[in-house]
C-alpha cells in the first residue's frame, strides 16, 4: 500500500539564513513558493527543486541535525553547470563528469555544508 500523497520536502535548519536563501535562490535559482518570517530565530523560505521542495529553516531544530545530501535533476547539467560555474563564492566538490550508471553530475557544497548533487541522464542530453 502507497502511504503517501504528493508532497516531499527537504529541510535543513541553517545558522546563517541569507547565505542559504542566497545559495538556493540566487546560486542554484530555484524559485520560492512560500516563505515566513515570524521573528529573526523562526523563519524560513520553501523553494521548488524538480519534483520536491527545498525548505530553509531559521529556528532550532527540534533533534541535532547532521549534514545531509539533496540530489535534483537538471533540464540540461551542462547549462546548469555552465551557469553556476561564473556565480561567485560557489564551492565544487566534483566538477562535471560522466557516470558509468548512465549520469553527468557535479557536486557543491551549500553555506551549511550540505552536498547539492545537479545531474542529468545521459540518454536524456542526447537529444
Amino acid at each position: 500500500m502507497n502511504y503517501f500523497k504528493d508532497e516531499y520536502r527537504t529541510i535543513f535548519y541553517v545558522e546563517d539564513y541569507e547565505a542559504n536563501v542566497n545559495f538556493y535562490g540566487n546560486i542554484l535559482e530555484l524559485e520560492s513558493n512560500y516563505s515566513w518570517n515570524d521573528a529573526p530565530d523562526d523563519r524560513g523560505i520553501k523553494y521548488l527543486a524538480a519534483g520536491g521542495v527545498v525548505e530553509i529553516v531559521r529556528r532550532e531544530p527540534p533533534m541535532p541535525q547532521g549534514l545531509g545530501s539533496i540530489m535534483i535533476e537538471a533540464k540540461n547539467v551542462n547549462e546548469c553547470y555552465e551557469a553556476i560555474s561564473k556565480k561567485p563564492g560557489v564551492v565544487f566538490t566534483e566538477h562535471l563528469a560522466d557516470r558509468p550508471y548512465g549520469v553527468r553530475v557535479f557536486r557543491l557544497l551549500d553555506p551549511n555544508g550540505n552536498d547539492v548533487i545537479i545531474f542529468s541522464y545521459l540518454k536524456d542530453l542526447k537529444k
